[in-house]
């Protein structure tokens, strides 16, 4: 995906370069379905964290984020 850029391991390492952690309280993160491979690359990147597949598509994250609220 994306010449290696959108990976578990390089999502994992950008979170923890921005400090994440401290910026949220909530340790959610959604990725996009499209790339629901790299969710378990992801969590063993971001332990603590809940990863969580979200629509394929960026125009159905409203819905999606009421049904998990």
């Amino acid at each position: 995906w994306a010449a290696g850029k959108f990976s578990g391991a390089a999502i994992g390492k950008f979170c923890k370069e921005i400090d994440l952690d401290g910026q949220v309280t909530a340790r959610k993160i959604v990725i996009p379905g499209y790339v629901s491979q790299i969710s378990g690359e992801l969590e063993e990147a971001l332990p603590g964290w809940s990863v969580m597949v979200g629509p394929q598509e960026a125009g159905d994250l409203e819905s999606y984020i009421k049904t998990i609220q």
